[in-house]
């Protein structure tokens, strides 16, 4: 019998109880040997944030038993049927052939309907099978009981959709769809004003940090009841927002590889964003940020070499190759990359928003702070710039 050890959240433990509860009825009614759990002692986090420090307390339990199912066969992609196409949400490492684009079929039980959900199960053997909602039971069983834990403790985005109905959610799941420009606008906003923060960062902090996507469903949800947010949307965020539009749209065919960009071009087709897929568009802004600051730094030829002696002052003639937002324990700043005359790369880490709007090269005074290498270049990172 297999045993997995996870750790839950307190508040959230009441849910993984209730559920787990249904696990055991289930596999009771189909006479199979039921799951079980042992409650570990609790541990204590410590964790410091703007209002001081903090304690979060989990709940660890050792899972044992494994769900009825059929031999060999695990989980791949959720395939969300839209008019464009498929929308695919696989496991790490895995990426579903592009006949699964726009393909709504139940190889199962070949039985012709709509269907807004269908799935991936592959076989050890290699065996690849497209299934509809009633019939992937027959092939996974009921939800695997390390799954339910994993579900209470935030860890399992992607097999909620297919047990949604096995579960009690402690949310109301939100029907509406929103225009792709304003959540487009909504994003560069919010990371204008708090910079990019994934949802794996969010998770990763224990919740000290929030996403970028958390911000942009709270925008949406203060103002649909006329409340007052914690940004506003400015001109220059709209002319943003056009571009990564643009971007996605004239992505060449031929470059997409994965879902990703598969799912963007979707997006746009649909030109309507449901609340769940806000978290992937949200994202192509910062990768679109990404590529925007590699085409810069090309274009500044910087070479590869490191500048000056760590701890010395520098009087340096520079210029602003790239700038974004990043949050940082004590608020918000940017990370601002430049170049000398020389071609040597500079990157500060401020710890606020520069003032400086500047195209050319102009005096700073700068700190060396450290020799670094990123992406394999060398880089030199600097500090207390005045300029």
């Amino acid at each position: 019998m297999e045993t997995k050890k996870i750790n839950i959240p307190d508040y959230k433990f009441e849910g993984f109880k209730k559920s787990f509860e249904k696990l055991v009825k289930r596999a009771n009614k189909l006479n199979v040997a039921p799951p079980g759990y042992k409650i570990l002692d609790p541990i204590e986090r410590q964790h410091k944030d703007f209002a001081g420090e903090y304690i979060v307390t989990f709940i660890p339990v050792e899972i044992s038993g494994n769900a009825p199912c059929f031999d060999g066969w695990h989980f791949r992609s959720t395939l969300e049927y839209t008019k464009s196409g498929n929308i695919i949400k696989s496991v790490p490492g895995f990426e579903a052939p592009e006949k699964y684009r726009q393909s709504h079929q139940c190889d199962h039980c070949r039985t012709k309907r709509n269907r807004k959900h269908t799935f991936l199960v592959e076989h050890d053997s290699g065996d690849l099978k497209q299934v509809g909602r009633t019939c992937i039971k027959d092939f996974l069983g009921h939800a695997a009981p390390e799954q339910i834990a994993n579900y209470w403790a935030s860890i399992a985005e992607i097999y909620d959709e297919i047990y949604e109905d096995d579960f009690e959610y402690t949310g109301e799941k939100m029907p509406r769809k929103y225009d792709i420009k304003s959540v487009l606008a909504i994003g560069c906003a919010a990371i204008q004003k708090y910079g990019w923060t994934s949802k794996k960062q969010e998770f990763e902090s224990y919740g000290q940090k929030l996403s970028t996507a958390w911000d942009v469903h709270d925008f949406i949800g203060k103002s649909s009841v006329k409340q007052k947010t914690n940004f506003e949307i400015s001109p220059e965020d709209r002319e943003k927002s056009n571009k990564v539009y643009a971007w996605i749209d004239n992505y060449p065919e031929e470059k997409i590889r994965g879902s990703y960009f598969w799912n963007l071009k979707i997006f746009l087709d649909e030109k309507w964003i449901s609340w769940d897929n806000m978290p992937t568009l949200v994202s192509a802004i910062a990768c679109y940020d990404r590529e925007q600051e590699k085409k810069a730094i090309e274009t500044a030829d910087i070479k590869s070499g490191h500048f000056g002696e760590i701890k010395k002052r520098y009087d340096l003639q520079a210029k602003i190759v790239s700038r974004r937002t990043w949050e940082h324990q004590y608020g918000v700043g940017e990370i601002v990359k430049m170049v000398d005359k020389e071609g040597h790369g500079f990157t500060w880490f401020a710890s606020k928003t520069w003032s400086v709007e500047t195209e050319g090269f102009f005096t700073i005074k700068a700190t060396v702070k450290a020799h670094s290498e990123y992406q394999g270049a060398k880089q030199t990172i600097i500090t207390r710039v005045k300029g």
